[in-house]
């Protein structure tokens, strides 16, 4: 769903606003989200202003850093209709968490961490009700999951979208009724939905930047996609292919879809590479699957390529440190359950203490880290079966500051985290 909301006195704020995305997107060096490149070398990142028709990221005060973050944002940046809402009732106040598939280990565990997360507030009712998806296709469950939840009259819902373009209307007839919808993993384009999710572009690009750079811009490049309908997937595969196009010698030989779910992404790998008997020099998945890649190649006897990661997952990250020395190579940038699971917790509950959230879209960082630190977060006991994906270092994660910065009321302060 696009809106053409398109303001003449928001031109200047727009140009304005890319002029900074500009500067920021050609630094030499950045500790957020990896180091951008003229496009027109291989492996460079092409520079691409955020969706933001309005101008409405110019007039937040952010800092470069921040904006930053919104560098190739694909949604539409609108003003949340919640930026002068409050709740009807004092607290404590009833959340309801509809869920996608829990296929992994990270969906698992930050599930699991919201909910602890929520529940040391005050402003929350301790008895959360939470729903999970069967499949990953399973689209009209989840409708269902979601109508029964607005049915319950939560104060807010917590929701991961399988397919955010067939469940915005659904969020929209919430919104109407006066509940809030914090929609995670998948951006939705709805400004009654308060979306916190990657910033697919310029996490998949950064990653793809360091694998080009990986195999001096020459190899094949295998891709393992999610969930055909989610948003990341789209993003993430159109973002690696635009970096790669840039790279003559890499070719994209393949593509198996994986779901999001480690077992799934071994099978269908397995299956690619018993009908594919040439080289695999890298491997582009999105998200949560490079345990599965991993264990695929393994099993194959084949040689393990770059295998890109958009999470640092342990069971790669374990293999590069014991294999680190025979020269095997990472591409990776770093967000965990940790990370991820602290966004979420701190929005919902700011929103509740009535806040305001001034827009519909809240980037989760992706941070590209040296080496040496990556290193010291890595165990050298994790093998190919541990599961999990390494957090980002709290130094990273959103600080007080910023948030404060993308909420009307921020000095309402209380049951809230910071």
């Amino acid at each position: 769903m696009k809106r053409n909301g398109t303001r003449l006195a928001a031109l200047s704020g727009v140009v304005a606003l890319a002029a900074v995305v500009a500067t920021v997107a050609m630094a030499s060096t950045s500790t957020t989200s990896g180091t951008l490149a003229t496009a027109a070398t291989c492996g460079g990142i092409p520079n691409k202003a955020p969706n933001d028709p309005t101008g409405i990221l110019g007039t937040l005060g952010l800092d470069k850093n921040q904006i930053h973050y919104y560098t190739g944002w694909s949604h539409e940046i609108q003003k949340s209709v919640w930026a002068n809402w409050k709740p009807s009732h004092a607290g404590p106040y009833k959340i309801a968490i509809v869920w996608g598939t829990v296929p992994n280990a990270f969906n698992a565990y930050t599930i699991k961490l919201i909910q602890k997360d929520l529940k040391v507030s005050p402003l929350i009712n301790t008895n959360i009700t939470v729903t999970t998806l069967s499949s990953a296709t399973a689209i009209s469950e989840q409708l269902q999951q979601y109508e029964a939840a607005v049915a319950q009259k939560p104060d807010l819902i917590i929701f991961d979208p399988a397919s955010p373009t067939a469940e915005t209307p659904y969020i929209e007839q919430a919104g109407k009724q006066g509940i809030p919808t914090v929609a995670v993993f998948n951006a939705t384009d709805s400004p009654y939905a308060v979306s916190i999710a990657s910033n697919a572009y310029l996490s998949a690009a950064t990653v793809a930047s360091q694998m080009a750079k990986d195999l001096d811009g020459q190899g094949n490049v295998l891709e393992v996609l999610g969930t055909p309908t989610a948003t990341t997937t789209i993003d993430e595969r159109s973002a690696w292919q635009s970096v790669f196009s840039s790279c003559p010698g890499i070719k994209l030989v393949g593509s198996a879809t994986g779901f999001y779910s480690t077992a799934i992404a071994k099978t269908v790998v397995l299956q690619w590479l018993a009908t594919h008997p040439g080289n695999v020099d890298g491997v582009m998945q999105t998200a949560a699957m490079a345990q599965g890649v991993l264990q695929a190649f393994l099993q194959a006897g084949k040689p393990v390529p770059v295998i890109g990661q958009v999470q640092a997952e342990k069971s790669v990250m374990g293999y590069w440190k014991a294999n680190q020395a025979k020269g095997y190579k990472l591409a990776v940038d770093v967000a965990g359950a940790d990370d991820m699971a602290d966004l979420i917790s701190r929005v919902t509950l700011r929103i509740l203490a009535g806040q305001g959230p001034k827009v519909n879209t809240y980037p989760w960082k992706f941070v590209t880290l040296p080496i040496a630190t990556l290193s010291n977060l890595t165990s050298s006991s994790w093998t190919p079966d541990t599961a999990g994906a390494i957090s980002a270092p709290k130094s990273t994660w959103y600080t007080k500051a910023e948030l404060d910065r993308l909420f009307t009321h921020p000095k309402l302060t209380k049951g809230t985290r910071g």
